[in-house]
C-alpha cells in the first residue's frame, strides 16, 4: 500500500462524497447516489487511480477493515451506513468498473 501520508484518490471519494458534508453531494442516506456522482464528476485517470487504491486496501486482507477505519474513521464509518469497509470498497470498485465500461462503449 502507498505511504500513509501520500494522498489517495480514495481520500477524494471518502472525504468529499461520504464525509461530514456528504449531503451537499446527495442528501439521501443511500450510498449509490454518491458513487454515481463521483463517477459522473471524475475522469478516467481518477477512476483508474481509485481502483488502484481500492485494490491496495483489499490486498491488506484481514487488516483491511482496521486500516480503512484508521485512515478514514474521522470522515466516514461505513458501519454507520450498514456496510463493512470491505463491502463498501467492493461496491465502489464494481460501480467504477461499470462506469468505465460504459464510457468506453460511448
Amino acid at each position: 500500500m502507498k505511504q500513509r501520508d501520500t494522498p489517495l484518490e480514495l481520500d477524494n471519494l471518502v472525504c468529499n462524497y461520504f464525509g461530514h458534508d456528504y449531503d451537499l453531494i446527495d442528501d439521501s442516506e443511500a450510498l449509490q447516489p454518491k458513487i454515481d456522482a463521483y463517477n459522473r464528476q471524475s475522469g478516467k485517470a481518477m477512476q483508474m487511480a481509485l481502483l488502484e487504491d481500492i485494490d491496495d486496501f483489499l490486498a491488506l486482507g484481514d487488516t483491511m477493515n482496521m486500516a480503512f477505519i484508521k485512515r478514514y474513521g474521522v470522515y466516514f464509518d461505513p458501519l454507520l451506513w450498514g456496510i463493512t469497509p470491505h463491502d463498501f470498497l467492493v461496491l465502489v470498485r464494481e460501480q467504477v468498473n461499470i462506469a468505465l465500461a460504459h464510457s468506453q462503449n460511448n
